[in-house]
């Protein structure tokens, strides 16, 4: 092929990325600079290079790469446009390479697909989805407004739960912990256990209840699950924002969307930039200091539960607040709306080809094993060294020093077991038994009786 067959004729204009003027070019020239336009609606993927100059640049392989776009736009019809000089090709998402994505189930789905239809509409004008241009205005303000709802309540939880619940957490756990230090330690960091012994049952069942200093495993497993929800949700962000910078540029609002027969939009093409940039703004922006807000408050929450029961319900607590969105848009959005969004795509440009998809599977792959060791490395951190970081820091300066071996044996034993069934709980005071204190603080009771905070019972 020779440069002179994609050249543009002098005084004509430059062609827009989604068509090529009909008129600039005679004969079979034409065709070579609709093929041009064609490749050029795509970028060559992790290069953002042409596919018509990365096929200069590697001629051997795609030799046959332009001829096989003449092929595809061979029976290419014109579109009569109001100015004969303004006939361009229309050159659909089949003429490159790329693939549908349906659009989230959520607010930000919702938002996505009515920011960028509506707005589409109300500033060209033209009535393509038949539906009345208040009809647009009404939609694209109440998802508009449905988003501004949705980051208030998630803030304004986080907030709460930050002033109101973890903070106090966070103190009462260094109050016992400081407590634990004053009563039961010698000025020189010694261990009195006549002190511990003597210690009161109200205090030693708040030390010993705390998951962070007798539950390690326990913490560290659900700190582990919280971790992977926080990077499901960056991940998301990540991907949607990834998604939307694939979608090819346009300048021309009418190029953006894909309507079926009866005008409704379909399929999201292109994007201009100021659609471009409001969709990073609102969507992936609110999206990311959510998730960033969600990591360290809730990080921070389980650390700071005062038992076991409150390290469940704190974890459930935070996937309420993750559900917010998904909540605000089954409640509260039109089933029409809800049908719409099912039923659009979202066009980016890639490579679909088995090699690409070979080679992205390896690397997920690996980005997966590596996301494994990440948030091991991260919790085992946190709970040890991170504990000294400003802010996030629960217990700074935790000597491993709080856990409570014997406190949980004795919690643990069961008052009637399986061999004492015939006789456990016995009438008066035929049940009750003495316990005698040694020096050392330990107590000298009868073979098989147990402690709890009510006094020492027998089995029999």
């Amino acid at each position: 092929s020779s440069p002179q067959h994609a050249a543009v004729r002098p005084g004509s204009a430059a062609p827009e990325p989604g068509g090529v003027r009909a008129g600039a070019l005679p004969g079979h020239q034409t065709m070579w600079a609709a093929s041009t336009a064609a490749s050029s609606l795509c970028s060559t993927p992790g290069r953002g290079v042409p596919v018509t100059q990365y096929v200069a640049m590697k001629p051997a392989p795609l030799a046959s790469k332009l001829d096989q776009d003449l092929e595809k736009l061979e029976g290419v019809d014109m579109e009569s446009m109001d100015n004969e000089d303004n006939q361009e090709f229309s050159i659909s998402a089949e003429d490159v390479d790329g693939m549908d994505l349906d659009l989230d189930g959520d607010v930000y789905g919702a938002g996505i697909f009515s920011i960028v239809c509506d707005t589409t509409e109300i500033i060209s004008h033209n009535d393509v989805d038949q539906l009345a241009f208040c009809t647009n205005w009404s939609r694209l303000s109440f998802t508009v407004l449905s988003l501004c709802i949705n980051y208030v309540i998630q803030f304004a939880l986080l907030y709460c739960a930050w002033v109101y619940l973890v903070t106090p957490a966070v103190r009462n756990i260094q109050l016992i912990y400081g407590k634990f230090h004053a009563e039961v330690f010698e000025n020189d960091g010694a261990f009195n256990r006549t002190k511990w012994a003597t210690w009161l049952d109200d205090d030693r069942h708040a030390l010993c209840n705390l998951p962070f200093t007798n539950g390690y495993p326990a913490v560290f497993i659900i700190l582990s699950l919280w971790w992977m929800t926080i990077l499901f949700e960056f991940r998301k962000t990540y991907k949607l924002l990834r998604n939307i910078i694939m979608v090819r540029p346009t300048r021309n609002l009418d190029h953006q969307l894909k309507h079926d027969d009866d005008g409704r939009a379909r399929r999201i093409l292109a994007l201009v930039k100021p659609i471009r940039w409001a969709l990073y703004v609102t969507i992936c922006g609110g999206k990311l200091l959510i998730s960033v807000q969600l990591a360290i408050t809730g990080t921070v929450w389980l650390c700071a539960s005062a038992d076991y029961s409150e390290l469940l319900l704190n974890s459930v607590a935070l996937e309420f607040i993750i559900l917010v969105d998904e909540t605000i848009f089954n409640a509260m959005f039109p089933e029409v709306m809800k049908d719409n969004l099912r039923k659009a795509k979202l066009f980016i440009c890639m490579d679909t080809s088995i090699a690409p998809e070979r080679r992205r599977l390896t690397r997920e792959l690996r980005e997966g094993l590596a996301y494994y060791l990440f948030i091991v490395l991260f919790v085992w951190f946190y709970l040890g060294a991170g504990q000294d970081l400003p802010l996030i820091g629960v217990l700074p300066g935790y000597m491993n020093d709080a856990s409570c071996p014997e406190y949980w044996r004795k919690m643990s034993m069961p008052v009637c077991g399986w061999e004492k069934r015939g006789n456990c709980f016995p009438f008066g005071q035929q049940g009750m038994v003495t316990c005698t204190q040694l020096p050392d603080g330990r107590l000298d009771c009868p073979h098989g009786a147990i402690v709890n905070a009510s006094g020492f019972y027998t089995h029999g």
